[in-house]
């Protein structure tokens, strides 16, 4: 059995939100749509990650079911 794969996502389980966020806007068309679905815990995180990018605007976040938050949807800017 491999131990690593859970060091798949890197060390603080960021990595393939980064590579998405920062990538994502040259595909979408401008006010196109980007959905991510995250960790209960990983809000705070991955706005930060996206609001770092100067690229999106009207960033939310929705909860699940159980009131975790759960979808960060957020629109292609400037």
């Amino acid at each position: 059995m491999n131990h690593k794969l859970h060091l798949i996502g890197g060390e603080d389980g960021l990595k393939f939100y980064r590579m998405i966020i920062s990538n994502s806007y040259k595909y979408l068309k401008q006010d196109g749509i980007l959905a991510l679905e995250i960790g209960f815990d990983q809000k705070q995180d991955v706005l930060k990650l996206i609001e770092n990018t100067n690229k999106y605007k009207n960033i939310e976040c929705k909860c699940d079911l159980f009131g975790n938050d759960r979808v960060i949807i957020c629109q292609k800017g400037e």
